[in-house]
Protein backbone atom coordinates (compact mmCIF):
# COMPACT_ATOMS: atom_id res chain seq x y z
CA UNK A 1 0.00 0.00 0.00
CA UNK A 2 0.73 3.25 -0.88
CA UNK A 3 1.28 6.41 1.78
CA UNK A 4 0.49 9.52 0.78
CA UNK A 5 4.20 10.54 -0.33
CA UNK A 6 4.03 7.39 -2.59
CA UNK A 7 0.83 8.23 -3.79
CA UNK A 8 2.26 11.64 -5.03
CA UNK A 9 5.35 10.34 -6.69
CA UNK A 10 3.62 7.65 -8.36
CA UNK A 11 1.10 10.59 -9.90
CA UNK A 12 4.18 12.85 -10.58
CA UNK A 13 6.04 9.55 -12.43
CA UNK A 14 2.57 9.49 -14.06
CA UNK A 15 2.58 13.11 -15.41
CA UNK A 16 6.01 13.51 -16.30
CA UNK A 17 5.94 10.34 -18.50
CA UNK A 18 2.72 11.60 -19.57
CA UNK A 19 3.46 14.41 -20.53
CA UNK A 20 6.27 13.09 -22.96
CA UNK A 21 3.93 11.15 -24.74
CA UNK A 22 1.25 13.75 -25.51
CA UNK A 23 4.08 15.67 -26.81
CA UNK A 24 4.42 13.59 -29.62
CA UNK A 25 0.31 12.82 -30.10
CA UNK A 26 -0.78 16.20 -29.60
CA UNK A 27 -1.00 16.66 -33.54
CA UNK A 28 -2.17 13.08 -34.54
CA UNK A 29 -5.74 13.48 -34.52
CA UNK A 30 -7.88 15.97 -36.48
CA UNK A 31 -10.65 17.69 -34.93
CA UNK A 32 -14.26 15.77 -34.00
CA UNK A 33 -17.62 16.62 -33.04
CA UNK A 34 -16.81 16.73 -29.32
CA UNK A 35 -21.01 16.36 -28.50
CA UNK A 36 -21.06 12.81 -26.51
CA UNK A 37 -23.54 10.71 -28.62
CA UNK A 38 -27.28 9.48 -27.85
CA UNK A 39 -27.22 7.20 -24.43
CA UNK A 40 -23.51 8.26 -23.27
CA UNK A 41 -24.08 9.37 -19.58
CA UNK A 42 -24.01 12.87 -18.63
CA UNK A 43 -22.09 12.09 -15.89
CA UNK A 44 -18.08 12.87 -15.75
CA UNK A 45 -16.10 10.22 -13.78
CA UNK A 46 -12.55 9.63 -13.50
CA UNK A 47 -12.67 6.58 -15.70
CA UNK A 48 -8.91 6.20 -14.63
CA UNK A 49 -10.09 6.12 -11.27
CA UNK A 50 -9.31 7.54 -7.50
CA UNK A 51 -7.07 6.60 -4.37
CA UNK A 52 -8.88 5.46 -1.22
CA UNK A 53 -8.90 8.50 1.16
CA UNK A 54 -8.40 11.05 -1.83
CA UNK A 55 -10.97 13.38 -3.08
CA UNK A 56 -13.66 11.97 -5.47
CA UNK A 57 -15.55 14.63 -7.63
CA UNK A 58 -17.56 13.31 -10.47
CA UNK A 59 -19.24 16.23 -12.75
CA UNK A 60 -23.01 16.27 -13.72
CA UNK A 61 -24.36 17.98 -16.49
CA UNK A 62 -27.60 18.68 -18.32
CA UNK A 63 -30.97 19.71 -17.56
CA UNK A 64 -32.14 17.05 -14.73
CA UNK A 65 -33.54 18.80 -11.79
CA UNK A 66 -32.79 15.61 -9.46
CA UNK A 67 -30.55 16.88 -6.93
CA UNK A 68 -29.65 13.34 -5.24
CA UNK A 69 -27.38 10.61 -6.07
CA UNK A 70 -26.05 7.22 -5.53
CA UNK A 71 -23.30 5.34 -5.61
CA UNK A 72 -23.63 1.18 -6.31
CA UNK A 73 -21.47 -1.08 -5.47
CA UNK A 74 -20.53 -3.82 -7.75
CA UNK A 75 -23.97 -5.73 -6.85
CA UNK A 76 -25.93 -2.49 -8.00
CA UNK A 77 -26.31 -2.00 -3.60
CA UNK A 78 -26.48 1.69 -2.73
CA UNK A 79 -23.38 2.22 -0.78
CA UNK A 80 -23.36 6.01 -0.40
CA UNK A 81 -26.77 9.03 -0.93
CA UNK A 82 -25.14 12.41 -1.80
CA UNK A 83 -26.96 16.03 -2.75
CA UNK A 84 -25.44 17.56 -5.92
CA UNK A 85 -23.96 21.57 -5.75
CA UNK A 86 -25.71 24.32 -6.50
CA UNK A 87 -25.47 24.31 -10.62
CA UNK A 88 -22.87 26.49 -11.93
CA UNK A 89 -22.39 27.68 -15.96
CA UNK A 90 -19.09 28.71 -17.62
CA UNK A 91 -19.01 31.38 -19.80
CA UNK A 92 -16.83 29.04 -22.11
CA UNK A 93 -19.69 26.15 -22.24
CA UNK A 94 -23.62 26.13 -22.36
CA UNK A 95 -23.77 23.41 -20.36
CA UNK A 96 -25.19 23.36 -16.88
CA UNK A 97 -22.83 21.60 -14.23
CA UNK A 98 -23.05 20.07 -10.83
CA UNK A 99 -20.62 18.51 -8.87
CA UNK A 100 -21.23 15.10 -6.70
CA UNK A 101 -18.85 14.86 -3.83
CA UNK A 102 -18.64 11.09 -2.91
CA UNK A 103 -14.92 11.40 -0.72
CA UNK A 104 -16.08 9.82 1.87
CA UNK A 105 -16.10 6.46 0.29
CA UNK A 106 -12.57 4.64 0.78
CA UNK A 107 -13.39 1.05 0.25
CA UNK A 108 -11.78 -0.23 -2.87
CA UNK A 109 -14.02 -1.73 -5.14
CA UNK A 110 -15.88 -1.48 -8.53
CA UNK A 111 -18.71 1.62 -8.63
CA UNK A 112 -21.46 3.57 -10.48
CA UNK A 113 -22.78 6.70 -10.15
CA UNK A 114 -26.47 7.29 -10.78
CA UNK A 115 -28.93 9.94 -10.71
CA UNK A 116 -32.60 9.42 -11.47
CA UNK A 117 -33.51 10.26 -15.00
CA UNK A 118 -29.63 9.89 -16.51
CA UNK A 119 -28.13 7.13 -17.71
CA UNK A 120 -25.60 5.69 -14.69
CA UNK A 121 -21.84 6.61 -15.42
CA UNK A 122 -19.11 4.44 -16.72
CA UNK A 123 -17.69 2.36 -14.20
CA UNK A 124 -14.72 3.47 -11.65
CA UNK A 125 -12.65 1.75 -9.16
CA UNK A 126 -10.96 2.80 -5.66
CA UNK A 127 -7.83 1.36 -5.56
CA UNK A 128 -4.42 2.25 -3.72
CA UNK A 129 -2.60 1.76 -7.11
CA UNK A 130 -5.17 3.06 -9.22
CA UNK A 131 -2.64 4.49 -11.59
CA UNK A 132 0.03 2.73 -12.39
CA UNK A 133 -1.77 0.78 -15.47
CA UNK A 134 -1.84 4.47 -16.62
CA UNK A 135 1.89 4.05 -15.91
CA UNK A 136 2.80 1.00 -17.85
CA UNK A 137 0.19 2.34 -20.28
CA UNK A 138 2.09 5.44 -20.99
CA UNK A 139 5.56 4.39 -21.15
CA UNK A 140 4.31 1.15 -23.27
CA UNK A 141 3.20 3.88 -25.83
CA UNK A 142 6.36 4.28 -27.27
CA UNK A 143 6.94 1.47 -28.15
CA UNK A 144 4.23 1.23 -30.37
CA UNK A 145 6.02 4.67 -31.73
CA UNK A 146 9.52 1.91 -33.19
CA UNK A 147 10.03 2.48 -36.67
CA UNK A 148 12.42 -0.26 -38.05
CA UNK A 149 10.82 -2.79 -35.91
CA UNK A 150 7.75 -5.13 -36.49
CA UNK A 151 5.41 -5.22 -33.81
CA UNK A 152 4.31 -8.68 -33.24
CA UNK A 153 1.18 -10.00 -31.75
CA UNK A 154 3.20 -10.99 -28.50
CA UNK A 155 4.12 -7.57 -27.95
CA UNK A 156 1.28 -5.53 -29.61
CA UNK A 157 -1.93 -7.74 -30.07
CA UNK A 158 -4.04 -6.32 -31.95
CA UNK A 159 -2.06 -3.38 -33.44
CA UNK A 160 0.33 -5.99 -34.69
CA UNK A 161 2.17 -4.51 -37.77
CA UNK A 162 4.69 -4.94 -40.24
CA UNK A 163 8.34 -2.77 -39.66
CA UNK A 164 8.00 0.64 -41.24
CA UNK A 165 10.79 2.09 -42.20
CA UNK A 166 14.29 0.59 -42.18
CA UNK A 167 16.07 3.87 -42.90
CA UNK A 168 19.30 1.47 -43.71
CA UNK A 169 20.08 4.18 -46.61
CA UNK A 170 18.91 7.47 -46.27
CA UNK A 171 20.49 10.61 -48.48
CA UNK A 172 21.84 13.90 -46.14
CA UNK A 173 19.77 16.77 -46.91
CA UNK A 174 21.01 20.02 -47.91
CA UNK A 175 20.62 21.75 -44.74
CA UNK A 176 22.62 18.94 -43.04
CA UNK A 177 25.52 18.87 -45.10
CA UNK A 178 28.94 19.41 -44.52
CA UNK A 179 32.29 19.22 -45.78
CA UNK A 180 32.70 15.63 -44.54
CA UNK A 181 28.82 14.57 -45.61
CA UNK A 182 27.93 16.43 -48.54
CA UNK A 183 24.46 16.85 -49.69
CA UNK A 184 22.91 13.47 -51.18
CA UNK A 185 25.60 11.58 -49.46
CA UNK A 186 24.14 8.15 -48.24
CA UNK A 187 23.93 7.25 -44.71
CA UNK A 188 22.58 4.58 -42.22
CA UNK A 189 19.41 6.07 -40.24
CA UNK A 190 17.55 3.09 -38.43
CA UNK A 191 15.65 2.99 -35.65
CA UNK A 192 13.97 5.77 -33.37
CA UNK A 193 10.56 7.00 -32.88
CA UNK A 194 8.01 8.00 -34.96
CA UNK A 195 6.94 11.76 -34.13
CA UNK A 196 3.94 13.50 -33.71
CA UNK A 197 1.41 10.55 -35.16
CA UNK A 198 3.84 11.05 -38.42
CA UNK A 199 6.48 9.10 -40.52
CA UNK A 200 9.34 11.22 -39.38
CA UNK A 201 12.13 11.38 -36.44
CA UNK A 202 13.55 14.81 -35.01
CA UNK A 203 16.61 14.91 -33.02
CA UNK A 204 15.29 18.20 -30.87
CA UNK A 205 12.18 15.85 -30.11
CA UNK A 206 13.49 13.43 -29.23
CA UNK A 207 16.01 14.75 -26.95
CA UNK A 208 13.45 16.59 -25.61
CA UNK A 209 11.40 13.03 -25.21
CA UNK A 210 14.40 11.13 -23.73
CA UNK A 211 15.76 14.14 -21.32
CA UNK A 212 12.19 14.08 -20.11
CA UNK A 213 12.15 9.88 -19.38
CA UNK A 214 15.37 10.05 -17.67
CA UNK A 215 14.64 12.90 -15.68
CA UNK A 216 11.64 10.98 -14.52
CA UNK A 217 13.54 7.47 -13.92
CA UNK A 218 16.26 9.66 -11.94
CA UNK A 219 13.36 10.81 -9.73
CA UNK A 220 11.56 8.23 -9.16
CA UNK A 221 14.02 4.92 -9.70
CA UNK A 222 12.21 2.20 -7.73
CA UNK A 223 8.95 2.86 -9.35
CA UNK A 224 10.31 2.38 -12.75
CA UNK A 225 12.61 -0.88 -11.85
CA UNK A 226 8.90 -2.28 -10.97
CA UNK A 227 7.12 -1.15 -14.04
CA UNK A 228 7.34 -3.94 -16.73
CA UNK A 229 5.42 -3.04 -19.95
CA UNK A 230 5.73 -5.95 -22.19
CA UNK A 231 8.14 -5.43 -24.74
CA UNK A 232 10.73 -7.42 -25.88
CA UNK A 233 13.22 -6.37 -23.59
CA UNK A 234 10.95 -6.91 -20.38
CA UNK A 235 12.77 -9.06 -18.23
CA UNK A 236 16.49 -8.59 -19.36
CA UNK A 237 17.36 -6.81 -15.68
CA UNK A 238 16.65 -3.50 -17.08
CA UNK A 239 13.82 -1.22 -16.69
CA UNK A 240 11.94 -1.38 -19.36
CA UNK A 241 12.49 2.44 -19.33
CA UNK A 242 15.81 2.60 -20.06
CA UNK A 243 15.46 -0.25 -22.42
CA UNK A 244 12.92 1.85 -24.63
CA UNK A 245 15.14 4.86 -24.14
CA UNK A 246 17.94 2.78 -25.21
CA UNK A 247 16.13 2.35 -28.51
CA UNK A 248 15.91 6.06 -29.45
CA UNK A 249 19.52 6.78 -28.00
CA UNK A 250 20.83 4.18 -30.77
CA UNK A 251 19.54 5.98 -33.59
CA UNK A 252 20.67 9.90 -32.23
Amino acid sequence: MLGKKGKKKSVYAIVALAGSVLLGLCFSFAPRNLQPPDGVPEIRVNQVGYFPGGPKLAVVTGDNAVADFYILGKNLDTVYHGRLADKKKSGWSSLDTRLADFSSINNPGRYTLVVAGDHPSYPFEIRDDIYREVGRVVLKGFYFQRSDQSLTVKYAGEWARAAGHPDTSVLVHPSAAGAARPAGTKISSAGGWYDAGDYNKYIVNSGITMGTLLSAYEDFPEYYRSLETGIPESGNGIPDLLDETLYNLRWM
